[in-house]
């Protein structure tokens, strides 16, 4: 699903993943529902509904919402964690410039007053 995700912001550039999973089983047609959230919890959980027709299969939604904080967090945590495992030679070449703006805050502080 995360991959999925990635996938469709980077090439699509939207959140529309609904395409992932299987299909269909034995039993159950598949549907999916997927949840960016911001200030909200995560959430994952599934119902179903009877066939309306005897010779279909149920239809069970299996539903996920992902806390964009946290997502974006856990993604972070991991990357550190990988760059601090790995040696260092191996990114010698990979430069990301950033601008931390949490770093001037005292000064815009200052400069308001």
């Amino acid at each position: 699903m995360c991959y999925s995700l990635r996938c469709s912001f980077l090439h699509a550039g939207n959140s529309d993943i609904k395409n992932w999973g299987d299909k269909e089983d034995a039993d159950f047609h598949y549907s999916y529902e997927f949840e960016l959230a911001v200030g909200g919890a995560d959430k994952t959980g599934l119902y179903w509904v009877n066939p309306t027709n005897n010779n279909s299969k149920i239809l069970k939604t299996k539903t996920v919402r992902v806390s964009i904080d946290k997502l974006c967090k856990c993604i972070c945590l991991s990357a550190e964690k990988y760059y601090r495992e790995k040696d260092s030679n191996l990114f010698k070449d990979h430069n990301i410039n950033f601008i931390d703006f949490n770093s001037f805050k005292n000064q815009v502080k200052d400069f308001d007053n």
